[in-house]
């Protein structure tokens, strides 16, 4: 699940704003030749990564927490800093 819907889905009204819909890589390529900013990402489309915590989970120990709770924990603490508007 992608974090704008579990803000969407926790969040309600308060996320109507977040955006969820997801742009073709083909409308990002037009828009990047005029925005400097999208330009210098696309080199990343379509890339797909695999992230492993396995090391982390061995070595240190360590065990993840779901997405959709560290997403809110995220919010929750940008919120009280005053950076969400």
């Amino acid at each position: 699940m992608y974090c704008a819907n579990v803000l969407k889905e926790r969040l309600g009204d308060k996320a109507k704003k977040v955006p969820t819909r997801k742009l073709p890589d083909w409308l990002v390529r037009i828009v990047g030749l005029f925005e400097s900013e999208v330009r210098r990402q696309l080199c990343e489309l379509g890339k797909v990564r695999q992230q492993s915590s396995v090391k982390a989970e061995e070595e240190l120990e360590w065990s993840y927490r779901p997405i959709e709770d560290a997403t809110m924990d995220t919010v929750t603490s940008l919120e009280a800093a005053g950076a969400l508007s």
